[in-house]
């Protein structure tokens, strides 16, 4: 009890001489409890430290003190006793004090009220600091250091190996009773993240975010309706990539990424969706006001993005996004005349993309203008034309036909010529001329559109000869044998350049029978049984299937095409093509209103079908598989009755019959693929065409006509001569309802 009154009695002096007495509280109550109070401060200078936290500014050693024991008051224990401070007299007793000093035998007395500071126990060991000094005089045996409040950034000890603390690091040092260990790696709170996620050539790539810490990720997939699983396990902080080469075109799958250390596992990342996709097969060709791009419909494609690059550069820049899976073509109409261009197409679905196509370049020609056509003599013909600045040279056809079958060519090496003169030609004999442009680049020639003559699209009446077996002609139903009324009314035809076959329709059950006929001979080889082609409108051969193809045109499917074996003459199949909701050329109202078919052709040189629609006189083209790829508008129409049609690399010809009585000739009007009119032929008078085809460079038209044909019998008649009966042969008229089908040959053209 002594000992404890003097250590109180010790503290109270220390503070009585280090505060001043206007910092006291007014009464004892106010003043607050030192021993386990978290509120109790200590003011050094300016400083005011919770002693339960280190301050920033103090040096390691004088941290471990202040956080040494919470119970007793931040002072050092070999603090000097109150008589060794110099400068701080005795207080004599006051007179009038009723208190008595301190017993010196009592080693426990009580403090007096009215003067705090005691006269220090000689007996206490813990003397109180002097208030002037703070620095002490450190006990030899006492291996801490108390700090210099007036200066707490104390001289490291030579022999600790701990310096102290910058007082500019706002760092606190580490409590040597409670050592702050490294922070260990949360896993479990981490999530996966995937950065980057994308179509490769053999795969899908998953990239994601690195995760501190981590031994590994899970990656785990999930097909389209299944479940997940896991993918693979890796081992390592920075393995961050992987790529899933079981994968199979045109399926869904779904990733998630989630890292784990031990036994802790991370949360999962988001699911990324991704459809493996496959690019399209890229081709490009001439178009008479760009550079047109074609390719095909890979599976699951949602539609299409085209890339375009100068060929001097190296950066791709997107230049058309599709939005229908079935528009498979694009025009470049920006490309600039003299440029080489670079493209490339990728399929999307969705946030996935394919990887390129392969890479097509071309070289933007301008089309020549043709300025003149002058006979020079019976033999020669001036061209002149307007130069391209940038053409190695000119292409000039010249031929006899306006459809440029069987023509002969020049070339002109001089890019700089305006003008040519043709020589040679038979005397008294109109011919037909067109001009191209070509450019030489990097081991390749581009060429332009052609640009014909004024005279190519004049309007030109043909010749009309009926082909004949012998004397004979070539009447179709009676050289197939077929019985009036039934299989009479031919319709469609076409060649393979051997044989030609003709569609003969029963109009009163619309079944159809196909007729082989050796072409140069006239010989029927082959009738097919009955079957339904609906009207059978029109057909072409396609020499890359060896097949024939029917549009139906009217009935059960107005926009089916029925194959045709043309050995067997059976029917192979029966596709009803479904167009998009948008073709390239055309609008949505374009490929709504496309509901039936009228003629067929098919170019070996482009691969393509020339689709004639019923209702508009507009076209379709497909490709070699049939799948619809572009809308063409034709620029100008004449107003006949839409029939059969034909195709060279070149043009469209379309059959057509007169619409009205005052229209004497039946016509054919030549378009070219991107459906420029190009000029008007006069056909026939009388008959009704149904469909054309050509060999080489002779063309062929087939025609029906329907009539009444007046014959007169010899019939016995009874007659009154004279008052009496007689008999008497007399000639008597009738009429019989006759169906005739034809086949001509049209010259001229």
């Amino acid at each position: 009890m002594k000992k404890a009154t003097k250590r109180f009695l010790s503290l109270a002096l220390t503070a009585a001489l280090i505060f001043p007495a206007s910092l006291y509280p007014a009464h004892a109550s106010d003043l607050p409890a030192v021993a386990g109070n978290p509120e109790y401060i200590q003011q050094s200078g300016d400083s005011i430290v919770n002693p339960g936290s280190t301050p920033a500014d103090k040096p390691p050693q004088a941290a471990r003190d202040a956080s040494q024991d919470d119970n007793t008051p931040p002072v050092n224990s070999d603090t000097p006793s109150q008589g060794d401070l110099p400068g701080i007299p005795q207080q004599p007793a006051d007179p009038n004090d009723t208190h008595q000093p301190a017993d010196p035998n009592d080693t426990q007395q009580p403090a007096d009220p009215d003067n705090p500071q005691q006269t220090a126990d000689p007996n206490d060991t813990q003397q109180p600091a002097d208030p002037d000094n703070l620095q002490q005089t450190a006990d030899p045996n006492d291996t801490q250091q108390p700090a210099n409040l007036d200066n707490p950034q104390q001289t490291a000890d030579p022999n600790d190996t701990q310096q102290p603390a910058d007082p500019n690091d706002t760092q606190q040092p580490a409590d040597p009773d409670n050592p702050q260990q490294p922070e260990e790696p949360d896993i479990a709170n981490s999530k996966g993240h995937f950065t980057e996620v994308r179509l490769v050539s053999n795969g899908i790539s998953l990239t994601w975010k690195k995760i501190a810490g981590a031994k590994g990720y899970y990656i785990k997939r999930k097909v389209s309706g299944g479940t997940w699983q896991v993918l693979i396990k890796t081992k390592g902080e920075d393995v961050l990539n992987y790529i899933d080469s079981d994968v199979t075109v045109g399926s869904t799958y779904y990733y998630c990424v989630k890292a784990y250390a031990g036994s802790e596992k991370g949360e999962a990342s988001a699911n990324k969706k991704v459809v493996y996709l496959l690019p399209p097969s890229l081709t490009t060709e001439v178009a008479s006001n760009g550079i047109q791009l074609r390719w095909n419909r890979p599976v699951s494609a949602s539609g299409y993005y085209v890339y375009r690059r100068l060929l001097t550069k190296n950066t791709w820049t997107k230049v058309y996004t599709i939005t229908q899976p079935g528009e498979i073509s694009w025009r470049d109409t920006t490309a600039k005349n003299g440029n080489t261009y670079a493209y490339v197409v990728t399929t999307y679905n969705g946030a996935s993309e394919s990887i390129y196509s392969n890479e097509k370049s071309y070289t933007k020609v301008n089309v020549p203008k043709v300025t003149g056509l002058t006979r020079k003599s019976s033999t020669k013909m001036k061209v002149t034309w307007k130069v391209n600045k940038y053409a190695s040279g000119y292409q000039i056809q010249y031929s006899k036909n306006s459809l440029f079958q069987g023509v002969k060519k020049v070339t002109l090496r001089d890019g700089s010529l305006s003008a040519y003169t043709l020589s040679g030609l038979a005397k008294k004999q109109n011919y037909y001329v067109r001009i191209r442009t070509f450019i030489k680049k990097n081991g390749k020639t581009y060429y332009s559109a052609w640009a014909a003559s004024s005279n190519v699209k004049s309007t030109k009446t043909a010749k009309a000869t009926i082909l004949k077996k012998g004397k004979k002609k070539l009447e179709l139903r009676s050289f197939a044998k077929q019985v009036m009324f039934q299989h009479d009314v031919l319709q469609g035809s076409c060649t393979d350049g051997t044989y030609s076959y003709y569609v003969l329709l029963n109009k009163s059950n619309y079944y159809s029978k196909i007729v082989k006929v050796h072409h140069s001979t006239r010989k029927v080889v082959l009738v097919s049984g009955a079957m339904y082609l609906g009207s059978g409108n029109d057909m072409t051969y396609n020499p890359d299937k060896n097949r024939l193809v029917v549009v139906q045109c009217t009935g059960t499917d107005p926009k089916a095409l029925i194959s045709i074996d043309p050995n067997t003459l059976g029917i192979i199949e029966n596709r009803h093509i479904t167009l998009p909701n948008k073709l390239a050329g055309g609008t949505t109202s374009d490929a709504k209103g496309a509901t039936a078919f009228s003629g067929i052709a098919y170019d070996k040189t482009r691969k393509q079908y020339a689709v004639l629609l019923s209702h508009n006189y507009n076209f379709i083209l497909l490709d070699a598989e049939m799948n619809p790829i572009q809308y063409v508008k034709a620029s100008k129409k004449n107003d006949y009755k839409i029939q059969g049609i034909d195709a060279t690399s070149d043009y469209i010809l379309v059959a057509q019959s007169p619409k009205y009585s005052s229209q004497a000739y039946n016509i054919i009007t030549v378009y070219d693929w991107d459906g420029n009119y190009i000029a008007k032929i006069n056909a026939k008078k009388g008959y009704e065409i149904e469909s054309i085809f050509h060999i080489g460079k002779k063309y062929y038209a087939s025609f029906y006509r329907s009539y009444y044909k007046i014959y007169y019998k010899k019939v016995t008649k009874k007659v009154k001569v004279k008052g009496r009966i007689k008999k008497k042969k007399v000639k008597k008229k009738y009429t019989k309802f006759m169906r005739d089908n034809y086949v001509y040959r049209i010259n001229g053209i």
